[in-house]
C-alpha cells in the first residue's frame, strides 16, 4: 500500500521533465535497494519446506466437529 505522501508526489510527476523523472526513479530504487534484496519471511520459510510438505500436513490434519460456539451461532 503506498503512503499518502508518495501518492501526493507522484501525481505531480508529469510535470517535470523525462530527465529528472528518471533521477527521482533512481533515487527510489536505490533507497529501496536493500529492502528488496532480503528475501520475504514466507519465501524463506517455504524454501526451507520438502516439496510434499503441504500434502503430508493435509493428511496429518485431523477433522474436528464444530465447536458449541459455532453450533448456536447458526
Amino acid at each position: 500500500m503506498m503512503t499518502t505522501r508518495l501518492q501526493r508526489a507522484l501525481d505531480h510527476i508529469d510535470e517535470v521533465s523525462p530527465e529528472q523523472q528518471d533521477e527521482i526513479a533512481a533515487v527510489i530504487e536505490d533507497a529501496l535497494a536493500p529492502y528488496l534484496a532480503l528475501p520475504s519471511y514466507a519465501g524463506s520459510i517455504a524454501g526451507m519446506l520438502p516439496d510434499d510438505a503441504e500434502e503430508a500436513l493435509l493428511r496429518m490434519r485431523r477433522p474436528s466437529p464444530p465447536s458449541a460456539q459455532s453450533d448456536a451461532t447458526r
